[in-house]
């Protein structure tokens, strides 16, 4: 967790312990390879990604665990066996 706002998601990813560092700059390669035409930005206090101007999925570290905050059902979609062996859960 960086203890001040990043201002790329490179910043972030490096701020972030070691133990959650490998699985998130997984992730953020895995959302850059299934939709190049996304935009990245710091969000939320957090990488987000974009396509079309709307919010895809977020990526972030916490103390104990790290997160995949996915806005779009089409997004999970495709994530599909990617997912398989994790924790899930639908938010508000």
């Amino acid at each position: 967790m960086t203890t001040k706002q990043s201002k790329s998601i490179d910043a972030y990813l490096d701020g972030v312990p070691a133990t959650h560092r490998a699985a998130l700059k997984k992730l953020h390669g895995q959302i850059k390879k299934l939709y190049p035409k996304a935009t990245e930005h710091i969000s939320y206090g957090m990488p987000l990604f974009k396509l079309h101007g709307h919010p895809l999925a977020g990526i972030r570290a916490a103390k104990r665990h790290s997160g995949l905050f996915v806005w779009s059902s089409t997004a999970l979609g495709t994530l599909g066996d990617m997912l398989d062996g994790y924790d899930t859960a639908v938010g508000t």
